[in-house]
């Protein structure tokens, strides 16, 4: 089976789970099944690309390290991408084109062969609607029309796609869901001394990530408990409306920014009282599973996809209701014995969420796209 993935995603991001499905697919399908895969890019900083050069028979353009990287650089190897793509697909005899993400460039050229990852609904649901967020929702709505099959990564976002776009076939959409990115072994971090009690935040914390409701309700408990700690990951620094928040709920001093390595965050979830998830909306939610993988208890919104990867393993609270989460938070900090019990059962939910798995049904579905088209010619 001949594959071509497109050079998207792997121009667009350096590192970011996206990008990083993609390769884990990659490496799987090129190891255990019969396929000849194609990931064609004219310059690339990801980094996950930029580790697996030349260890398979995947080909790629070059791969730049250091470029000058401005609006009409990236304009300009957009459109040079775009072209030189059209070019290949028109050369070779691809049997799948699984496009990246969802510039649908390429559907006409790709008919009866194009395949798309849907990964969430947030544009459409939850974003302001800038220029940006209109074309990036005309892109999606063209290429879910023109995909011969789309992969939803949660049955949440199957069914997103169907509410806002109720003519497309049930049967185009197939859930498949992602595997479990293992973290490195724990390294101390070495730039922080960390608090011996804390709860960790993982991620972005602006918009629908919900941090300033997580804040507002662990605020009562830093005071009362004034040895805990809150750690937020990532994120970027704090931004001035942000310490003015906390400068507002008095718990300036309880809270640490940090920017992790992947080791220092696994040492991170693994000596933390809880990871808590007060998103209102992910497609799927990566960092739950990193938390079960460590055996952190984890709380999060009972919204969108968490539940399905959450299980019986997370406790859940309402996204808008502060005091359903102090409450949540309240129960965890106080039961000794219900934290052993969630990073038990996270240790056991985090099994069924392979990447052998998850490559072994997408080359089901890839199958099924070169058959019927073999049907109908």
């Amino acid at each position: 089976m001949n594959i071509l993935y497109d050079f998207q995603i792997f121009y667009e991001q350096i590192y970011g789970g996206v990008s990083r499905y993609h390769m884990e697919l990659v490496k799987v399908l090129n190891q255990y099944y019969d396929c000849e895969i194609d990931i064609f890019v004219i310059f690339s900083r990801n980094f996950y690309l930029g580790n697996y050069l030349g260890k398979n028979r995947m080909h790629t353009g070059k791969l730049y390290k250091k470029i000058v990287y401005n609006h009409f650089i990236k304009k300009y190897f957009i459109e040079l991408n775009k072209k030189n793509t059209l070019k290949k697909i028109e050369k070779e005899n691809y049997d799948i084109i699984h496009i990246t993400w969802t510039d649908p460039y390429c559907d006409m050229a790709a008919k009866g062969k194009l395949v798309v990852t849907i990964h969430d609904m947030i544009h459409e649901l939850l974003w302001e609607k800038t220029e940006f967020a209109k074309q990036e929702i005309e892109h999606k709505k063209r290429v879910i029309y023109e995909a011969e099959a789309i992969i939803a990564i949660s049955e949440n976002t199957k069914q997103d796609i169907l509410h806002i776009y109720p003519d497309v076939p049930d049967e185009k959409i197939t859930v498949i869901y992602h595997g479990t990115n293992h973290l490195p072994a724990p390294v101390c971090p070495k730039e922080m001394s960390v608090p011996k009690r804390y709860f960790l935040y993982v991620g972005q914390r602006r918009g629908y990530k919900n941090a300033s409701l997580f804040l507002d309700a662990v605020s009562g408990i830093l005071k009362e408990q004034r040895d805990i700690r809150v750690i937020l990951v990532g994120g970027g620094s704090l931004l001035k409306e942000e310490i003015e928040e906390l400068r507002r709920l008095d718990i300036r001093d309880f809270v640490i920014q940090y920017n992790a390595s992947d080791g220092e965050l696994a040492y991170l979830y693994e000596n933390a009282i809880c990871f808590i998830y007060p998103t209102k909306y992910e497609g799927f939610g990566f960092p739950v599973l990193e938390a079960f993988d460590h055996g952190c208890p984890v709380i999060c919104t009972n919204s969108s996809s968490l539940p399905e990867v959450g299980g019986n393993a997370a406790l859940y609270f309402e996204p808008d209701n502060v005091q359903d989460l102090k409450d949540k938070i309240n129960h965890v900090l106080s039961d000794e014995n219900l934290r052993r019990q969630c990073a038990a059962a996270g240790r056991e939910r985090v099994k069924l969420f392979d990447w052998n798995k998850t490559a072994n049904e997408t080359y089901g579905l890839y199958k099924k796209v070169m058959n019927r088209r073999i049907i109908n010619l």
